[in-house]
Parts: structure tokens; C-alpha cells; sequence
């Protein structure tokens, strides 16, 4: 699976989990953040969604 890279990226309070874009785990709680904050987050505070694996499909950490 090719997963746009500039695709957007989710943080779900709720869950507290950040999430791609096309996830459809990421509820009506979700915001639009940027890729720079997404990475800070899955590096500091929030697990990656275990359904659409950001972290992994959009290369957001290394």
C-alpha cells in the first residue's frame, strides 16, 4: 500500500492517539495538525493508531 506522504494527520483527544488523515477510527474529536507536531507527539506523548499506523504508512518517524 503507497500512502501519500503529504497526506493530513489527525490527533484524536478522545483517544488520545494521533491518526492518518483517511482513518476511520479517528472519530469527530479529531483535529488537523501538521507533520512536524505529529512526529513531536508520537515521539512525546500519543500512540500511534494501532488501525492506520501513522507512524509507520506515512513516515513520520524513522
Amino acid at each position: 500500500m503507497t500512502v501519500d506522504p503529504r497526506a493530513p494527520v489527525f490527533c484524536t483527544h478522545g483517544r488520545g492517539q494521533v491518526h492518518a488523515g483517511d482513518c476511520c477510527a479517528a472519530g469527530n474529536r479529531s483535529h488537523p495538525v501538521d507533520r512536524d507536531e505529529a512526529s513531536w507527539l508520537l515521539a512525546s506523548t500519543l500512540p500511534a493508531c494501532p488501525h492506520c499506523q501513522p507512524d509507520i504508512e506515512l513516515r513520520i518517524l524513522d
